[in-house]
């Protein structure tokens, strides 16, 4: 619970505790001084974000109930899974049509570390057409939005600096953001121990009903490492593979770039 609650907590959500918090300190019982505490801690907390930190998926919605878990996974892990389900499905089709006989769309959101936040891409994937899993998926929609003539038309139509900053966004997608997510799944297969870090929140922090974990001191000491932007960090990951796989063996993921 102190991991899901420091991942809530790296993500952004700070804010949510916050009413239970309260809820606390109106009680008056013995929690309520240190729920107060964390309320005033909250309200300006900046989430402080580990070099070694590594992206996490939370589903959002899916419709095969056995996939929509709570909580926040690996990317790498989830993307596995994804895989294997979306082959397992492709394979089976109906032999009439030659099409997949079932397939489940999900939504999710990834939250990967660039400099010193969490950044947040959120996505829609069809399991079961046989496109992989989750990265595969996204790399497949953005290339289909940079090639589209019709996609491509209708983005025209609003405007040549819109669609200039569209076509931006898209080629950073395509070239540094999904390399960068898919250099992690490959690190995780590889490196078991480039998971997801434990948190630095400890059990003894969990107080008022053992509902949160404090930010603590070291939650709001400031750092004073720079931060290696996402395009930094890919090279980073590149270069582990390439030592964990030997120089003439290319690493899965490494030549999307």
């Amino acid at each position: 619970m102190v991991e899901a609650v420091a991942l809530e907590l790296r993500c952004g959500y700070a804010h949510r505790y916050i009413p239970f918090l309260k809820d606390i300190v109106d009680e008056e019982c013995e929690e309520s001084p240190r729920a107060e505490e964390l309320v005033e801690k909250l309200k300006a907390y900046q989430p402080e974000i580990p070099e070694t930190a590594v992206p996490v998926v939370r589903i959002n919605f899916c419709e095969d109930k056995e996939m929509d878990i709570s909580g926040y996974q690996k990317l790498g892990s989830l993307d596995e899974t994804i895989a294997k389900m979306d082959a397992e499905l492709a394979s089976e089709t109906d032999p009439k049509t030659g099409m997949p006989e079932k397939t489940v769309q999900m939504y999710f959101t990834i939250y990967y570390p660039d400099r010193d936040q969490m950044q947040e891409l959120k996505g829609k994937i069809n399991i079961g057409d046989g496109n992989g899993g989750i990265v595969s998926q996204l790399k497949n929609q953005n290339e289909m939005k940079l090639h589209d003539e019709s996609w491509l038309n209708y983005q025209k139509g609003k405007g040549e600096e819109s669609f200039q900053a569209y076509m931006a966004d898209l080629t950073d997608m395509q070239e540094h953001v999904l390399p960068y997510l898919q250099s992690f799944c490959s690190l995780e297969e590889r490196a078991p121990e480039r998971s997801v870090e434990p948190t630095a929140v400890s059990k003894s922090e969990m107080e008022a009903g053992k509902t949160i974990a404090s930010v603590g001191n070291e939650k709001s000491k400031t750092v004073e490492t720079v931060r290696k932007s996402i395009h930094e960090r890919l090279k980073i990951n590149k270069e582990i593979i390439a030592k964990q796989q030997g120089k003439d063996n290319k690493a899965k993921g490494v030549e999307l770039v």
